[in-house]
């Protein structure tokens, strides 16, 4: 990528990205909240909730299956889908509670399974 300042002065970036980190942080947020209300940032962001990944194979990073949403676009997804209805959303904070749950006993018998392993008492 190259940003040409005036007829003499050219800078070349490798990466995009390498642009975002010479801005600051508060131009930074501006730049941002100008990217969000583009037409091509929307598409690719409604590709990755959609379908995981824009038409080129790129995405935000996975959370995987989680009671609580662990990235943006984890969020994101909640969000539309409880918004959807009420009883969706209902469904939804149901599965989340039963997820929580699940994933808390087996937090509990994965410790008691080392501490039986380390033969460390109970």
């Amino acid at each position: 990528m190259k940003l040409q300042i005036t007829p003499y002065l050219a800078i070349e970036l490798t990466e995009p990205n390498e642009l975002i980190e010479l801005i600051s942080d508060e131009d930074k947020v501006d730049f941002m909240q100008s990217l969000a209300c583009d037409d091509i940032v929307i598409k690719h962001v409604t590709d990755q909730l959609l379908h995981g990944c824009t038409e080129d194979g790129y995405h935000g990073s996975f959370g995987g299956n989680r009671s609580e949403p662990s990235t943006p676009l984890d969020t994101a997804k909640r969000a539309i889908a409880k918004s959807y209805s009420k009883f969706v959303s209902d469904e939804i904070t149901s599965l989340e509670r039963g997820l929580k749950r699940s994933n808390e006993s087996k937090d509990e018998y994965m410790s008691k399974y080392y501490d039986l392993l380390h033969k460390r008492p109970l």
